[in-house]
């Protein structure tokens, strides 16, 4: 509700009032106070007070929220909501001042509500921006990303991890003698899984450089990878793990050379270190 307005109108003696007529064969019709002499109607017809008449207009009728008597006047409460008052307030000299801002709600459709006519809906579409890969929609929802890649790297050496989660650690060089190898079969997998079914897709560049074993990767376009794809472009899968024949230290925890078989996406790596991040 918005702005109230009161109207009250000396009696000379009062019964009832309970409701207005509305009168479909004149422009203006009369919502008035009239002096009752003990009658039984309930029926406002003319706004007689001691002095004058009271007129009001069919929209001052449209807003009447309510009539009460008192002892010696009769009080008619009117209002209006703000929607009636300014349904576009945008250009009002009051706010010229103020400084609006356009509305995230992108491509909205107004419809009528027949039960109200200041009652609007709105139809409108929230699009999720990944801001890096271009998602492929069924009708309104993202089912799909198209060339989905990242970089980062599926192992740190031991001066970025001191230890992974069971105290293993990698030395310096330690994929100095394999990644020639592994860049004939740059595999992808998924948590380590030795089966075709489970290739995610490929690496597109290899090396070591000082925090340990670099990568960039591409995501396959094949349907039933659409999930991994959209966990990868959502920020949702991040991290990755080695696979392969590790060759350690006298100490039993530094790991001084790999032969590098797979790098595998995974939920939960080894190396808290070995993360990724969507590239362009």
């Amino acid at each position: 509700m918005g702005k109230k307005k009161l109207l009250k109108v000396k009696k000379q003696t009062a019964n009832k009032v309970s409701s207005v007529p509305k009168n479909e064969d004149s422009k203006k019709v009369s919502a008035q106070v009239i002096e009752i002499e003990n009658s039984e109607t309930n029926t406002v017809d003319s706004a007689i007070t001691e002095e004058k008449s009271v007129t009001l207009s069919r929209s001052d009728i449209k807003h009447i929220r309510g009539i009460r008597e008192t002892e010696d006047s009769v009080i008619i409460e009117f209002g209006k909501s703000e929607v009636e008052e300014r349904p576009y307030h945008h250009e009002d000299e009051e706010d010229k001042s103020k400084s609006y801002k356009r509305s995230f709600i992108k491509n909205c459709s107004i419809a009528d509500d027949d039960e109200c006519e200041h009652t609007k809906r709105f139809k409108a579409a929230l699009p999720i921006e990944s801001g890096t890969f271009e998602p492929i929609y069924k009708e309104d929802r993202i089912v799909d990303y198209k060339n989905v890649m990242f970089k980062g790297y599926g192992s740190t050496n031991e001066t970025i991890t001191k230890g992974d989660r069971i105290g293993d650690y990698l030395r310096k060089g330690a994929f100095k003698k394999t990644i020639k190898e592994f860049k004939k079969n740059p595999v992808m997998l998924i948590d380590h899984e030795n089966s075709v079914n489970n290739i995610a897709g490929s690496y597109t560049k290899v090396l070591e450089d000082d925090n340990g074993l670099y990568l960039e990767g591409k995501i396959s376009d094949a349907p039933e990878l659409a999930t991994v794809r959209m966990l990868i472009a959502e920020g949702h899968l991040q991290t990755l793990s080695i696979g392969g024949m590790f060759y350690y230290d006298d100490d039993g925890k530094g790991i001084s050379q790999v032969d590098l078989m797979e790098v595998s996406l995974v939920a939960i790596p080894m190396n808290p270190d070995a993360r990724f991040r969507p590239m362009a």
